[in-house]
């Protein structure tokens, strides 16, 4: 999907695509997934570029190479998800505003969830705008399994934590 907005998809799944079974790029809002599955994937389960901003309710990402990888300064919600047996690490937050809420992150390869700085350049958007900055929000979340801390924070990230375990 790419420069769209007030679009709600629900009850899908995605399987065995090369690449990512749910992609959202470009400069969208508004966009709205539920009760989604993203299995045997190529590369992500889902992820979300560029300046996009996504919700999604409920949600089952395994057996992809990552569960979910977010990138740029595009905002996403995730609430009511299950992010599990991925060939890498559960959940990358690289770049932008992200919330995970009532989430269990588990037995993924390596780390639950990694929280990077924005590598990605983005065209137009100056390195030291501060959307570049990734601020995360973690709420009821179980984050176990996989090699390394449940949660990796790279310098210069923001992450606030409520009920969050191992």
């Amino acid at each position: 999907i790419e420069d769209h907005s007030n679009i709600v998809a629900e009850n899908i799944t995605a399987e065995r695509f090369a690449n990512d079974g749910f992609n959202i790029h470009g400069t969208c809002s508004n966009i709205v997934f539920r009760n989604i599955e993203a299995r045997w994937n190529g590369d992500d389960g889902f992820s979300v570029h560029e300046r996009s901003q996504t919700f999604v309710d409920g949600g089952r990402f395994h057996h992809n190479l990552d569960g979910i990888d977010d990138v740029h300064v595009s905002q996403t919600d995730y609430v009511n998800v299950i992010v599990e047996s991925n060939e890498t690490f559960g959940v990358g937050f690289r770049g932008g505003i992200r919330t995970l809420k009532n989430a269990i992150v588990r037995d993924n390869a390596d780390e639950p969830i990694v929280v990077t700085q924005n590598r990605v350049r983005l065209k137009g958007l100056d390195p030291s705008d501060p959307l570049n900055r990734t601020r995360v929000r973690l709420e009821n979340v179980k984050a176990s399994g996989g090699t390394g801390d449940p949660i990796r924070v790279e310098k210069g990230c923001e992450v606030s934590c409520a009920d969050v375990s191992d």
